[in-house]
């Protein structure tokens, strides 16, 4: 049987002569393997491209430092509009879906004050972040509401729906909130954050719990990269809704406080039938005809995409990689499209400048099938200059090996060189 990373290997190198079953048939004939299962919504869905492209807020800090920066952050419930005219109560950092964009620096820490005012534990896990232990953001680690007092403790999470994987001494519990501290020694990459709770991560984040967070270095400075409002991040992930406008979720515990887990025929994934950018359904972005860099994130439960930018009439955009889940590349990458796996972060670079004003250029996932294949559109909207290039180097950095891994507490010179994990 072709293995999976054979089967990505074959959709991600467009020079392979191979017919590609058409839609979300193509990942289960090459192996074996369903991905999920559609939901169908039950409200009228909006035509796509009618909606523009939203950008997320930057966070700003509730206080500054030398070298540190102080966030402060409200999960809470709020109305928002995410099909046109009818309004989705999201839980959202800030109430807002997606949540505040973090902008940090590599070697500047960031603490994170979040505070619960849903009506369910949750734990704040950043995506990729090199974080210490107490703030990773565990599926155990939870903080609850901020109105329940002391009704939460390690027995009590135990029996909501937890007690099958979990002893109550193995639970830290925060009451109301819990700061986070990030140290960011790390490069510069495209990261994310979003909720953890054990058993409860997937219905949480489909009700909205999830933001960017963008970690920059000196050395990415330097690069002749699109930058500002050329610089763009792209949340991907699809959705359902109920016939109010609420997010439809087979869930078995509608208020995530007691069973977990999904009905039986969503065992495989829950594949919505709505697709959202950065929160909007099949968005359009008005741009220049200029090099921009999409950060490109999928936030899915379980839908896998295939990217490929195609032309107004015939053809297609090349995409140049320059970064993925670890930050910059060492050199770019020209490709024809992108495999993503959930929780997958590509950067990329794609010039516009070849398209004619008024054309557009369509993002499509193509293994999906119907008004899925699109994801969103750009629409050029007017020439532009354009200063910026993509180097042959971008970052230089040690790769790792396993003669250099030690065991924690012991010096490099007497760790061992093979075995562990």
């Amino acid at each position: 049987m072709t293995s999976r990373r054979r089967v990505l290997g074959l959709i991600a190198g467009g020079a392979a002569a191979l017919a590609v079953p058409a839609g979300a048939a193509a990942y289960a004939h090459w192996t074996g393997e369903r991905t999920g299962k559609v939901l169908a919504s039950r409200i009228r869905l909006p035509k796509p491209f009618t909606v523009p492209l939203p950008t997320p807020p930057r966070a700003r800090p509730a206080r500054s430092a030398r070298t540190a920066d102080h966030y402060q952050m409200t999960q809470r419930a709020a109305p928002v509009e995410i099909l046109p005219g009818t309004r989705t109560t999201v839980w959202g950092y800030d109430g807002i879906f997606p949540g505040p964009t973090i902008t940090a620096r590599s070697g500047r820490s960031i603490s994170v004050q979040l505070l619960n005012s849903l009506t369910v534990p949750t734990s704040m896990h950043l995506h990729g972040g090199v974080t210490p232990p107490h703030s990773d953001g565990y599926p155990t680690d939870v903080v609850v509401p901020a109105l329940c007092g002391d009704a939460f403790n390690g027995g009590r999470m135990q029996r909501m729906g937890h007690g099958m994987h979990t002893a109550a001494s193995d639970w830290t519990v925060s009451q109301g909130s819990k700061t986070y501290e990030y140290p960011l020694m790390q490069r510069a990459a495209t990261l994310w954050y979003h909720d953890h709770r054990m058993d409860f991560s997937a219905p949480q984040v489909w009700r909205g719990l999830a933001g960017f967070f963008l970690v920059h270095d000196a050395e990415e400075d330097a690069l002749p990269l699109p930058g500002g409002d050329r610089d763009l991040p792209l949340m991907l992930c699809d959705r359902s809704f109920e016939a109010d406008g609420s997010f439809r979720y087979p869930r078995h515990d509608l208020s995530c406080t007691s069973t977990p887990g999904v009905q039986d025929a969503y065992m495989d994934g829950v594949l919505g039938d709505v697709q959202l950018v950065n929160g909007a359904p099949w968005p359009e972005d008005e741009i220049p005809a200029a090099r921009h860099r999409l950060r490109l994130l999928n936030a899915s439960n379980a839908r896998r995409y295939h990217l490929r930018l195609e032309l107004e009439g015939g053809g297609t955009l090349p995409l140049t990689q320059i970064g993925g889940d670890a930050g910059l590349l060492g050199a770019p990458q020209r490709l024809d499209a992108i495999p993503m796996a959930p929780a997958e972060r590509f950067d990329v670079v794609v010039d516009f400048s070849r398209c004619r004003v008024s054309s557009h250029v369509t993002l499509v996932n193509t293994l999906a099938d119907g008004r899925m294949r699109q994801v969103m559109r750009f629409r050029i909207a007017r020439k532009a200059k354009d200063h910026s290039h993509v180097p042959a180097r971008l970052s230089s950095y040690t790769p790792l090996a396993s003669a250099t891994a030690v065991t924690p507490g012991t010096s490099t010179s007497a760790a061992p060189t093979t075995g562990g994990p």
